[in-house]
Formats: C-alpha cells, structure tokens, sequence
C-alpha cells in the first residue's frame, strides 16, 4: 500500500513528463480534468493528536481488492499549469528546446 499523497505525487510527476514530451506540431491532446478512483483504507493513530493516513489498497490480477475494510473514493483533479494550458503527449522523453 502507498499513501494517497505518493500516489497523487507519482501522478504529476508523470503528467508533467507527458506535458514536456507533447510534441509542437500535428494532433496534440489538451490536459483537462483527471478523475482518479481508488481504493483506500484509513489507518488512524495517536493519542491526543490523531492523524489519519489515507492508503492506496492494491489490487490483485484477479480484479479483488487485498483487504475487504476498504472504502473507494473518488477524486476530481484539474490539473493547472502557470503557463496556462497545456497539451500532453504519451510516455516519451521531454522534448528539447
């Protein structure tokens, strides 16, 4: 199991990878919403001062989850870039300049 924020982390990483390789010309894919399903356990610890980590349940080839006290949530994720939007390109190496 990875925590949600590792799991959210990887995700940009790799979108920011799709975004440097979009190529300049021919058909390019503008990046919008990301909707990301998961399932999740809550793990709960501490005393006075709770923490509750959301973990990222793995799921098995044949489609079952690992645990069954698992919940799924469902994320909305609109991706924003400072430059304004952008376009993505499958996996590949950054383009250069």
């Amino acid at each position: 199991m990875i925590e949600l924020a590792e799991l959210i982390r990887a995700l940009r990483s790799e979108l920011d990878t799709a975004v440097a390789a979009a190529p300049r010309d021919g058909l390019r894919l503008r990046l919008g919403e990301v909707e990301l399903e998961v399932a999740v356990v809550i793990e709960q610890s501490g005393g006075a001062g709770t923490k509750m980590n959301f973990l990222v349940v793995e799921v098995g080839v044949d489609g079952k989850l690992a645990r069954t006290t698992s919940n799924v949530i469902r994320l909305k994720l609109t991706p924003e870039h400072p430059d304004g939007p952008t376009h993505v390109a499958g996996r590949g190496r950054a383009r250069e300049e």
